[in-house]
């Protein structure tokens, strides 16, 4: 397991001090979420992408991404055709409604299939990125590309339309008697929902060391590098649960992994999640059966950590890329004639961003663990 100091400060002073009011939204959810949560992100989706890409259904070629895919693709090309042709506004609460109509309520349950989505979208990145994870496992990287030659197109495009898709939040202030268009992005809260659990799931092993509460502001944390945060976010999205029913199919010594290591880790922490509590004797040996699975599949693994690793490393980088990118978006926003009610909260809500993303430098520096 490694560790790393990392102190987060700002260059100028901005806010006049942290208090019990502010010390949540200015530390936890903007000076560690836009660092070392936003630089690590795409690691942690990893983990929960090769849950799916590990194990299959039984007499199935292919892994349950694929299945995923191939079973609720066309469903939300289906959904997504239904809003374009309504023309308007998702009311307050229809966005449900239509899930159900299209039978996508338990697929799009805990948000776990448009992670998996965005996984598939960035499958380039992710490969070159964890390239020593999969020359050791080239079943995996040959699922993967056979998930997105077969499906990648289409992921591309359906989540760039559902992207378009805007819920109605017309607000009126009683007192100046005027009317606000707060409408929103369909994908704006499954996208905060997605970033908070893995961020959350980080989080769990952050530990904060030193806090200075007058700006300029500096928060020193303790940043451990463990392999539980992969279980840790297996947790968070609710895999097992997700996956009802998968245990009459291991009941029956059905084989379903696609994977001889990471598959029967899998399989063995789904047999001890839904081993019943009230079976304790049994719910014990599954318990230990998976850790003992655990932890030779870690003392064999390490590649899967080293890449979260350097992106820790790299978070000044990070930081310095997301201001580049706000920046072409508000350089975008500025050259447009005439602004709609969002985006104008968006420019607004861009800048304020930018300016106090710019007052923050970041400093990584790697401990001395003794194991």
């Amino acid at each position: 397991m490694e560790k790393y100091k990392i102190q987060i400060k700002e260059k100028e002073k901005f806010i006049r001090k942290l208090s019990f009011l502010n010390l949540r939204d200015e530390v936890t959810n903007f000076m560690y979420k836009k660092t070392i949560a936003s630089a690590s992100r795409r690691d942690l989706l990893l983990f929960v992408l090769i849950f799916f890409l590990s194990i299959k259904k039984p007499n199935a070629k292919n892994s349950l991404l694929y299945s995923l895919l191939e079973q609720n693709l066309e469903k939300l090309q289906k959904f997504n055709k239904f809003l374009e042709e309504k023309r308007v506004m998702l009311k307050q609460g229809e966005y449900e409604k239509i899930k159900e109509k299209f039978k996508l309520t338990d697929a799009l349950k805990y948000d776990v299939l448009f992670l998996l989505i965005e996984g598939v979208t960035d499958a380039e990145i992710l490969k070159i990125k964890y390239s020593d994870f999969f020359k050791k496992n080239k079943e995996l990287l040959k699922e993967f590309d056979v998930v997105v030659a077969k499906f990648g197109q289409q992921v591309d495009m359906t989540y760039l339309k559902f992207k378009e898709f805007h819920i109605e939040d017309d607000r009126y202030d009683e007192e100046t008697g005027e009317h606000y268009d707060l409408s929103k992005s369909v994908y704006r809260p499954v996208k905060m929902r997605l970033r908070r659990k893995l961020d959350i799931s980080l989080q769990q092993f952050t530990e904060i060391k030193e806090i200075k509460s007058e700006s300029p502001i500096i928060v020193d944390f303790i940043q451990s590098v463990d392999p539980d945060i992969i279980f840790e976010l297996w947790e968070k999205y609710h895999l097992v649960e997700y996956l009802k029913g998968i245990y009459d199919l291991i009941k029956n010594n059905v084989s379903l992994s696609l994977n001889l290591d990471l598959g029967d880790l899998i399989i063995g922490y789904i047999l001890w999640k839904t081993t019943d509590g009230r079976k304790k004797k049994e719910k014990e040996e599954k318990n230990d059966n998976f850790k003992q699975k655990k932890t030779e599949y870690l003392k064999k693994e390490n590649s899967l950590l080293k890449a979260l690793n350097s992106s820790l490393q790299k978070t000044q980088e990070s930081l310095e890329k997301e201001i580049e990118n706000l920046e072409n978006r508000l350089g975008k926003l500025e050259k447009k004639s005439e602004l709609t009610g969002e985006e104008n909260q968006l420019k607004k809500a861009i800048s304020l961003e930018l300016k106090k993303l710019k007052n923050l430098s970041v400093t990584v520096v790697k401990m001395e663990t003794h194991d």
